[in-house]
């Protein structure tokens, strides 16, 4: 349940995205959502790993 603010508090894992593709797709969906991250990709040579919180029960 979100808080007042619209955050949210639960117990996760974090999981590397292992496949480039999905690496990919996700960090394309995360500069649409956020346009100024993609601004960390020129500054470096390496590919920058995605992580994904999945929420535990």
């Amino acid at each position: 349940m979100a808080n007042a603010d619209g955050t949210e508090r639960f117990t996760a894992r974090a999981r590397m995205v292992d496949s480039r593709a999905d690496r990919d797709r996700l960090y394309k969906e995360m500069t649409r959502i956020w346009p100024s991250f993609a601004e960390y990709e020129t500054k470096t040579d390496r590919v920058i790993p995605v992580v994904v919180l999945e929420r535990q029960h």
